[in-house]
C-alpha cells in the first residue's frame, strides 16, 4: 500500500504531525483498528496522502470489524451499501447518521458520519472525509463572494490579506494561485476604467479552446498549460490594472501642471510626460506579447525546466533592456524638449526658450522617473502602493504553480469544483426558492 520508501515525507505533516510514512506506522494502526478508534490527526493524515495507499474501485461486501477501506467518493457514490443492516430513521428506508467534525488544534479538520447496527447497537460504521475547502470556496465564489477584499490591517499585515494570502498561509498553493487570479480579473472588472477600454483580462474562452484542443493529453500535461493559462491571466490583469492607475496618476498630474504653470511651459512638460507614458505602456505590451509566444510554444511537460531557464534568462535581458532604453529615453525627452522650444518659442511666438524658465521650477517633472502627483496626498499613496503589493503578490502566488505539481492538480480540481458550483447555483436560481432542498 504504501510507498517504496517509509522515509519520504507526508503531505500536510505541519496539520497532522506526522513528518513521514515510518512516523504514521499505518500497519499498526490497522491492527489497533478493532481495538480503538483512529485519532483526528492519524485520520488526516491517512486521508491527505491517500496516494499511499489502495484505494477501492468498488464497496466491499460485509467487512468485518476493524476494517480499513478508502473510497473515492467521486467514484465509489454507493460506498455505503455494504451488506450491513443499519439502524434507520423513521421512515424506515434512509440510514441514520450522526454527523460531527473533528478538530486538530482548534481548528476543525475532519468531518464523520456514524452508523450504529440495526441488530447489535456496539457494532458501528464510521465515514471520513476531509472538511473540503475547495468546495467550500467554490460555493461562496458561485454566489457572488469577491476574491478582491481586503482582511482589517493588522501589525504583522499593515496593508490587510486577501483570499489568496489566507489560503497560501494554511498550505493551499493551488487554491491560493486560483483566489489571486480570480482576485485580480474581479478586481480589474470592478474599475470603472475598464468600461472605457478595450483591455479585457477574462481568457476563459482562450481556455476552453485550449482544453478542446488538447483534450488527448495527459492530466499533468493539461494541468500544466491551465496553469500557464493562469499565469498568463493574472499578468494581463494586473498590467491592465496598473497601466489604468498610471493613466489616473497621468491625468492628475497633467492637471496640477496645467493649475501651476504658463500654458506654453506646460504643455512641454505634458508633451514630455506623455512621450515617457507611452514608452513604459509599450514596453509592457512587448512583455506580454512575449509571455504569450512562450506559452504557444511550449508543447510538452518535458521542456517545462528548459521553459524556466529561458524565463529566467528572458526577464534577465528585458530589465537589462529596459534599464538601458530608460537611460537612453531622457536623451529623447531633451530632444522632444528642445524641438518646442526652438519651434514654438523661440522662432514662432519669438519668446524666451526654456532656458530663461526660474529655476523654481520643479527638477523632478524633467527627469525620467514616473513622480509622485503633487494632488494626492500621502494617504491615497501609501494604499496604493499596498494595492501594488497585493497585485505583485497575487501574480507571485500564481507562479508558484510552476514550482510543484500538487499545485497544479490542486488548481485544476479548484476550477472544476468552482464551474460545477456555478452550475448548481444557477439551477437552483431557475427553479426558485420554492424547490430547494
Amino acid at each position: 500500500m504504501a510507498g517504496a520508501s517509509g522515509r519520504e515525507p507526508l503531505l500536510r505533516s505541519e496539520i497532522h504531525g506526522f513528518i513521514t510514512y515510518a512516523d504514521l506506522n499505518f500497519e499498526k494502526l490497522k491492527a489497533e483498528a478493532a481495538a480503538r478508534w483512529f485519532r483526528p490527526n492519524e485520520i488526516y493524515a491517512v486521508l491527505a496522502n491517500n496516494e499511499r495507499f489502495k484505494v477501492h474501485a468498488q464497496p466491499i461486501d460485509k467487512p468485518v470489524s476493524g476494517t480499513i477501506v478508502l473510497y473515492d467518493r467521486k467514484v465509489v457514490r454507493n460506498f455505503r451499501k455494504d451488506g450491513h443492516d443499519w439502524k434507520k430513521k423513521k421512515d424506515g428506508k434512509t440510514v441514520q447518521e450522526a454527523h460531527e467534525k473533528l478538530k486538530i488544534g482548534n481548528e476543525e479538520r475532519v468531518h464523520v458520519y456514524y452508523a450504529r447496527g440495526e441488530h447489535n447497537p456496539n457494532f458501528f460504521r464510521r465515514c471520513y472525509w476531509l472538511l473540503d475547502k475547495e468546495r467550500m470556496v467554490a460555493a461562496l465564489l458561485s454566489a457572488g463572494a469577491n476574491p478582491s477584499l481586503v482582511t482589517d490591517p493588522t501589525s504583522d499585515s499593515p496593508g490587510g490579506c486577501t483570499p489568496a494570502d489566507l489560503a497560501a498561509k494554511q498550505g493551499y498553493v493551488g487554491l491560493a494561485a486560483y483566489l489571486a487570479e480570480k482576485g485580480l480579473t474581479a478586481h480589474f472588472e470592478s474599475m470603472s476604467l475598464s468600461k472605457d477600454t478595450g483591455r479585457s483580462p477574462s481568457r476563459t474562452k482562450l481556455t476552453k479552446v485550449q482544453s478542446e484542443k488538447f483534450e488527448n493529453l495527459t492530466e499533468q500535461e493539461l494541468c500544466l498549460k491551465e496553469s500557464l493559462a493562469a499565469y498568463r491571466n493574472a499578468a494581463d490583469a494586473a498590467s491592465n490594472i496598473q497601466a489604468a492607475l498610471r493613466d489616473r496618476t497621468l491625468k492628475l498630474q497633467t492637471k496640477a501642471i496645467q493649475l501651476a504653470n504658463p500654458e506654453i511651459q506646460a504643455a512641454a512638460i505634458v508633451a514630455a510626460m506623455r512621450i515617457q507614458h507611452a514608452f513604459r505602456n509599450y514596453n509592457k505590451k512587448k512583455e506580454m506579447r512575449a509571455a504569450a509566444r512562450i506559452q504557444n510554444h511550449f508543447p510538452h511537460m518535458e521542456g517545462q525546466k528548459e521553459l524556466h531557464k529561458h524565463a529566467k534568462t528572458s526577464y534577465q535581458n528585458t530589465a537589462a533592456y529596459r534599464g538601458h532604453q530608460v537611460r537612453r529615453q531622457y536623451r529623447k525627452v531633451i530632444w522632444s524638449v528642445g524641438v518646442v522650444e526652438k519651434a514654438i518659442l523661440r522662432w514662432r511666438k519669438k519668446r524666451k526658450g526654456l532656458r530663461g524658465i526660474a529655476n523654481g521650477m520643479p527638477v523632478e517633472m524633467t527627469v525620467d522617473v514616473e513622480p509622485a502627483s503633487t494632488a494626492e496626498e500621502g494617504f491615497f499613496q501609501a494604499s496604493r502602493q499596498q494595492a501594488e503589493d497585493r497585485f505583485n503578490r497575487s501574480v507571485v502566488r500564481v507562479q508558484a504553480l510552476f514550482r510543484c505539481h500538487r499545485a497544479q492538480h490542486e488548481y485544476r480540481r479548484m476550477r472544476i469544483a468552482h464551474e460545477e458550483a456555478k452550475l448548481e447555483f444557477s439551477e437552483e436560481q431557475k427553479q426558485g426558492p420554492g424547490h430547494r432542498s
